[in-house]
């Protein structure tokens, strides 16, 4: 008869045995290894794990061997009997297949069919739940290092008690987490030697391997009781994707850094179920560089996009990419080719992006908001949403922002002997603090949240992958403020608050004027200087900025490296992370307050209801459309544009915003987003088809555009609603001007269809975006009050 089991699998299961015919017996080897854990496809939506068993009997070639699966504990049966082998030379294997996840110690029970004699028991156990590999550099590799173990009886003993071990629920919970770690992570790591060498270990409150682990630990067995799970450490410092894959490059080697942890828990018969990545150090990258240069590492292609490999289709392993990257190993082929250098199987193995992780702005050598880190988070983001890589990709998970970076030494950054306890506030743009336990500690926490949804267990917000972000805003009609929350899709509205509210703390010294309960937001390019959590809502109002909130005003929240930071280090110093909102989705642990909302909400979903002022509208297709009846004439090679509309959607290519005759030029595509073409006089292409990622004009949204460059600076900046989305460093002009006989013009082609506020464009730069600065513009297209629009200078008419 058959019998069903996990998700509709079926196995031969053996009649009863009322009658013996036989004495036949059979034996059933042990696994290679102890601790062995099977990985039963939950990121993939799946339960079961096929269990490999080998063995031997007297019985006759052909007799048919039988298994079953039993609690290690009580020998209680959790699968029954089932014919999985047939005997051979007095030998057999075979597979038990589709046992499922279990709070318990599983082993291997073996018979021959029809036998009476007693069956034979595997010795060792395995246990069934989920392998994951967690990849990255320092920032991750330091949670798994002596030399950043600052706790009682850690590997940092001159550093003082900094950091906590928790306290597990049970013994269910101490044998429910373990790792598996190589010897040289490059941070002096808890363990020596190999994968292989090392095996798997247990991680507890009773043998916490590091404080970090042992909270990550927690966090999982409290949030998923009684799920098994093993973390592969395949992390190290110093290093970058294209260390980790080109084997010519010496700073990181594929295999004792990463493949051979795969190959240990394959060597069982076992798996990896998923991935995860918040790594955005090193790799990091401007515009869509980060899914770009790294998309033939995941998929063995380029991506169908990618403006440096036109011809797109699939990568050749050990040639250098146009950007100049090089890969010898791969993560997954979905080129169709089935290569061998890719380690994983896309139908085994998932992908779990839940970066990037918080980098403190104003430092790092860095002034200002960090663009690049801003850059790598939509790039992140677009990459998750592409169904390209639908095969392997999981949806974002939550990124890891509320934690406290830093290092020993004193405030100006100068590095002091280690175990000077007098200066512990040192700020680190992006390495978590482990003289607290709010650092690295911390962000372990935060780690092993991102695995739970990543595995898709836990609290229904992991099972549902979805991350706290502010979706839903409340303009008040009066301008007096704005309502931001998280809607769940089971319409729940999470309550959110800020680990200083959660915990009771005193608020921030109110030193700076942007130091307010709620941290990270601006208004249009200034930092909110009032933000409230209201009935578990953030309400943001204008003090400081405006008298009340009116059309031409946007929110952001996380720009930049998500820091919060406007005045460094005075911000660091006083732990401004605590006031960045976080909201309780269920997760439970010891110093985990919540989960960080997610930076960068999407435009559309927070966008501005306030009635705009008087707009003309302009019908794709029809007009009007506006270009000036003469060449720009004699310039300097400057220009600036503004246009305030509301764009409606369209269907396929690109509509033309604005630009100059074939040299310049702003599209918008049918998604939003933004493109940008310019040549100087001499026809040199000085931008090729640059799209913006954070530069967004979203359907039926009020924006005000703002397009300067400047060919002798070499700079093409882009501004959505006073914020700089982009600034491009553009190719040297030999000419150092722009096409003099050619004309400048709005909604080339009548393409664009919309409510449009205003037009503008000067034959100047704005650096920053103030055109207010370049006085009166050469031309300006306004409404008119009447439905219609008036055009000043009025010397002559654009059409």
């Amino acid at each position: 008869m058959l019998i069903g089991l996990g998700l509709g699998m079926q196995v031969q299961v053996a009649d009863a045995v009322t009658s013996p015919t036989g004495t036949e017996v059979s034996t059933v080897n042990d696994l290679a290894i102890a601790n062995a854990i099977f990985d039963s496809g939950a990121a993939r939506g799946a339960n079961a794990a096929d269990i490999p068993l080998t063995g031997t009997t007297d019985a006759a070639d052909g007799a048919q061997i039988e298994a079953r699966i039993v609690r290690a504990d009580t020998g209680a049966e959790v699968h029954p009997w089932a014919v999985i082998a047939t005997a051979a030379g007095g030998a057999w294997s075979g597979s038990f297949p589709a046992v499922q996840r279990s709070a318990y110690r599983l082993k291997a029970e073996v018979r021959v069919q029809g036998s009476a004699a007693a069956a034979g028991t595997m010795a060792s156990d395995f246990m069934v739940g989920h392998v994951v590999v967690l990849i990255g550099q320092s920032e991750d590799a330091r949670m798994f290092a002596d030399k950043y173990d600052a706790r009682t009886g850690g590997g940092a003993p001159l550093k003082g008690d900094w950091q906590s071990v928790p306290a597990f629920a049970d013994d269910t919970a101490r044998d429910s987490f373990f790792i598996a770690t190589f010897g040289d992570t490059g941070e002096g790591e808890a363990g020596s030697g190999t994968y292989e060498g090392n095996g798997i270990r247990a991680v507890s409150d009773m043998a916490p391997f590091t404080a970090s682990v042992a909270h990550m630990a927690n966090v999982v067995t409290r949030n998923a009781p009684g799920e098994k799970v093993l973390l592969i450490n395949a992390t190290q410092s110093g290093s970058s994707y294209v260390d980790l894959a080109d084997d010519d490059d010496l700073d990181r080697n594929w295999n004792t850094s990463f493949a051979d942890g795969v190959a240990l828990v394959r060597s069982y018969g076992a798996d990896v179920g998923v991935m995860m990545s918040s790594w955005t150090a090193a790799p990091s990258a401007s515009g869509d560089g980060y899914r770009l240069r790294h998309y033939p590492l995941f998929t063995g292609m380029f991506a169908a996009d990618d403006p440096s490999n036109p011809a797109g289709g699939t990568y050749v392993l050990d040639t250098d990419t146009a950007t100049g990257e090089n890969f010898d190993n791969l993560f997954w082929d979905l080129s169709g080719q089935n290569r061998a250098e890719a380690i994983f199987d896309a139908a085994v193995t998932r992908m779990a992006f839940h970066g990037p992780h918080r980098f403190e702005d104003n430092s790092g050598g860095t002034g200002g908001l960090i663009q690049q880190k801003q850059d790598t988070r939509i790039s992140i983001r677009d990459w998750t949403r592409d169904a390209a890589v639908a095969s392997i990709m999981l949806p974002k998970g939550p990124e890891i922002i509320t934690y406290q970076n830093g290092s020993a030494a004193n405030v100006n950054g100068d590095k002091v002997g280690v175990g000077d306890v007098a200066a512990v506030d040192w700020t680190d743009w992006s390495h978590p603090s482990d003289y607290s336990d709010d650092g690295l500690t911390a962000r372990a926490r935060h780690t092993g949240v991102a695995a739970l949804y990543a595995l898709g267990i836990g609290p229904s917000a992991a099972v549902n992958h979805e991350v706290p972000k502010f979706n839903r805003a409340d303009w008040d009609a009066s301008g007096a403020y704005v309502d931001l929350w998280y809607e769940a899709s089971d319409g729940s509205t999470p309550a959110i608050t800020t680990t200083r509210l959660a915990r009771s703390e005193p608020p921030i010294p109110v030193t700076y004027n942007h130091r307010t309960e709620v941290a990270g937001f601006y208004i249009n390019s200034e930092p909110a200087q009032r933000v409230e959590i209201v009935a578990g809502r953030v309400r943001v109002y204008p003090d400081g900025i405006a008298g009340a909130f009116d059309w031409s005003h946007t929110i952001f929240y996380g720009l930049g490296g998500a820091s919060g930071i406007v005045q460094w280090p005075d911000d660091e110093l006083d732990e401004i992370w605590k006031n960045l909102p976080i909201a309780d989705v269920g997760f439970a642990g010891e110093r985990l307050d919540g989960v960080a909302v997610e930076p960068m909400p999407l435009a559309s979903d927070i966008a501005n209801t306030l009635p705009a002022p008087i707009q003309f509208v302009t019908v794709a297709g029809s007009g009007p459309s506006f270009a000036d009846p003469a060449g720009l004439g004699p310039n300097d090679g400057k220009l600036t544009f503004r246009v305030q509309v509301t764009p409606e959607a369209f269907g396929g290519g690109g509509q033309e915003i604005l630009g100059q005759a074939g040299r310049v030029s702003l599209q918008r595509l049918n998604d939003g987003t933004m493109r940008v073409t310019l040549k100087d006089s001499t026809n040199t292409s000085l931008v090729g088809g640059t799209l913006s990622l954070a530069g967004v004009m979203p359907d039926n949204v009020f924006v005000d555009v703002v397009l300067a460059l400047d060919l002798a600076g070499r700079r093409l900046r882009l501004f959505i609603d006073g914020v700089m989305t982009d600034d491009i460093q553009i190719s040297a002009s030999a000419s150092g001007t722009l096409a003099s006989n050619r004309s400048l013009n709005f909604f080339g082609s009548d393409s664009f269809g919309g409510a449009v506020g205003m037009l503008e464009v000067w034959k100047g730069y704005a650096p920053d975006g103030d055109t207010a600065a370049l006085g009166a513009p050469y031309r300006r297209i306004a409404p008119d009050g009447a439905g219609g629009f008036v055009q000043t200078p009025g010397t002559s008419i654009w059409n």
